[in-house]
């Protein structure tokens, strides 16, 4: 006679209950982790101008760096970094950015913008007041989308500094009259000079922000 016996009820329910887990989840212990979805060039351009306007510098040069190695192709990648850059001193970096920016787009603004303050502060006037008068040229009304506080004014005021600071003390006043006509000095005396200056000073402190 046979040893063989079916099994005790006991085992027949762990047999059920082992069953029923496997149909409510197939293929437990066997599904790779799902990976997070690849975003788009856009996405990530967007995510770093996100972190920009926040003042996340750092966070948004990952980003833009991130989409350049995505699409060098493409400028606003470049744009975007450099004005990270920037914003972390270090602006050899951004020169470098915002030129490749350029050369991949002509017909924008805002590089024109950010060229001029970075070498008025560098200091080499006359290549910002250079960048200065290209950007009024494409757009004499600009406003930098991504921080609408930086606007034509400033690169008026960009102007008026660079051309004081050489000297050239007429220039910076007609500057200084497009962003308030009702600013009037006399050339003659002899404190013009010193007065240009401190209206210049009065604008930076309203207007100034680049």
């Amino acid at each position: 006679m046979s040893n063989w016996s079916f099994p005790s009820p006991w085992y027949r329910m762990a047999g059920l209950i082992l069953c029923a887990s496997m149909i409510a989840c197939p293929g437990c212990g066997t599904d790779e982790p799902s990976k997070p979805p690849v975003r788009t060039y856009d996405e990530i351009v967007q995510a770093g101008w996100q972190a920009f306007q926040t003042s996340e510098y750092g966070s948004a040069l990952s980003e833009f760096r991130a989409a350049v190695a995505l699409d060098s192709t493409r400028a606003e990648g470049y744009d975007g970094a450099a004005w990270s850059y920037s914003f972390l001193d270090s602006l050899d970096a951004a020169i470098a950015a915002f030129a490749m920016c350029l050369e991949r787009d002509p017909s924008l603004v805002d590089p024109l913008v950010g060229l001029a303050a970075i070498y008025r502060d560098v200091p080499d006037f006359q290549t910002a007041i250079g960048y200065a008068k290209q950007a009024l040229v494409l757009d004499d009304d600009f406003v930098f989308e991504h921080q609408t506080s930086y606007d034509w004014r400033d690169v008026r005021l960009i102007l008026a500094e660079c051309h004081y600071a050489q000297g050239q003390f007429e220039d910076a006043y007609e500057e200084v009259r497009v962003l308030d006509a009702t600013f009037h000095l006399d050339p003659d005396s002899h404190t013009y000079a010193r007065d240009l200056l401190s209206k210049i000073e009065d604008l930076v402190a309203v207007h100034g922000g680049v």
